[in-house]
């Protein structure tokens, strides 16, 4: 087996025989002692994934790192000299996506398929294989940790789905990946399940072990007595995620829901703090696409396709091909034309397919995909409810030119 650099600890991941489901009644005890309060895990770098509380430490017990932030600026100025000298580290977690210490986000509705992609690219990185299909390479095997808040009982099954599946595919690495059914609260930090304790958590846990990434899932159940919307609470929540960051070294990634309007919920703060933020959105029954609204470091990339595959007691993603793609790319081109032909008028989806002999569901993943940015919707009766009657209608953003004739 091939180590992580800073070298895990050999019991922490050793490899474990094919997992199964529990029983029902094994099942049943679980999910009773999930909801109420875990069972303590062992100290330091122990076998087995941790399932325990958070126990904060004493009062006056110092953080650790904390001597050298009381002098932060202590030897920080650099001339120029030393600045040009400075080399960029090489911490890739996934190549031209993200690196380690920098905060993301992954937004997407209810059912969207957002936990089963975030689930899905942790187990790449915790085994080094390639994510979304090979389009993304791991530069090496790293630490994560997934805390989660929602879902508890399907993040099980889901888990077991995904590890049978990567070792049905040959996968031979056991996964550098810690499981916790608590999330860290970002707005109260120093409650006992607040980010400082579960920064020492971390630390005792993983016993100064590399962590490449921390998971969040979700905002809304980090923030609790927080208000999302709010600019002095968001960016206290933020503060505590970046606190997260500089003591563990990881990149924490926080999941996150959308509003009424498909855009992410809460203040705009969260949006301009983030160092990527990746949407998930659904367009027709098991189609779903990933799209990039922003990469600070990374390369912006074309919107993704990925569909379900029933497995097991659960379900695993499965990354859509070059030709699906190509097809795609046909009909967006194709919509386009229609869309402008047609001018000022609104079209529905029914309305454009039939013009390019599409089934409706093709052209609404065009629409909510690859051409969200360039095209205006709204409900064809905008004083009543969404329904089968009252379909959304589209129509091509009209693009000032300071060339274009008045």
């Amino acid at each position: 087996m091939n180590h992580l650099q800073g070298e895990l600890a050999p019991d922490l991941f050793k490899d474990a025989t094919p997992m199964t489901e529990a029983t029902p009644s094994e099942a049943r005890t679980e999910e009773h002692a999930a909801a109420a309060e875990p069972e303590p895990g062992g100290g330091g770098a122990a076998a087995g994934i941790p399932v325990g509380p958070i126990t904060p430490a004493p009062v006056d017990e110092p953080h650790k790192g904390a001597g050298r932030r009381q002098e932060p600026f202590a030897g920080a100025f650099l001339t120029l000299q030393q600045l040009y000298a400075q080399q960029d580290p090489d911490n890739w977690i996934i190549d031209n996506l993200f690196c380690r210490g920098e905060l993301l986000m992954v937004v997407g509705d209810s059912g969207t398929g957002k936990s089963y992609l975030v689930l899905d690219m942790l187990f790449a990185i915790a085994t080094g294989e390639s994510w979304a299909g090979g389009r993304f390479a791991i530069p090496r095997r790293q630490l994560c940790i997934y805390s989660y808040g929602e879902g508890r009982r399907g993040i099980r099954k889901r888990t077991i789905a995904r590890h049978n599946h990567y070792r049905e595919g040959g996968g031979e690495e056991e996964p550098a990946l810690l499981m916790l059914p608590v999330i860290p609260q970002l707005f109260d930090s120093t409650a006992p399940d607040g980010a400082e304790a579960f920064i020492r958590e971390c630390q005792r846990v993983t016993a100064g072990q590399e962590v490449g990434v921390v998971v969040i899932d979700t905002l809304n159940r980090a923030s609790r007595g927080g208000d999302e919307n709010s600019t002095p609470d968001s960016t206290l929540m933020l503060a505590h995620a970046e606190r997260i960051q500089q003591e563990t070294g990881a990149a924490v990634l926080i999941v996150h829901h959308v509003n009424k309007t498909g855009s992410y919920r809460g203040n705009t703060t969260l949006r301009g703090a983030m160092d990527g933020m990746l949407e998930v959105r659904r367009v027709a029954d098991n189609e779903h696409i990933l799209h990039c609204d922003k990469l600070r470091d990374g390369e912006i990339f074309d919107d993704l396709g990925f569909h379900f595959i029933s497995y097991e007691q659960s379900a695993v993603l499965a990354w859509d091909g070059p030709s699906r793609e190509r097809q795609g790319d046909s009909i967006n081109s194709e919509i386009v034309a229609v869309l402008e032909g047609a001018g000022e008028e609104w079209l529905t989806a029914k309305q454009i397919g039939e013009s390019i002999d599409q089934p409706s569901p093709n052209v609404i993943r065009a629409l909510q995909g690859a051409l969200r940015s360039q095209i205006n919707f709204r409900l064809e009766d905008s004083t009543r409810a969404a329904s089968n009657r009252n379909p959304k209608v589209y129509q091509l953003k009209q693009i000032w030119s300071p060339y274009k004739e008045e």
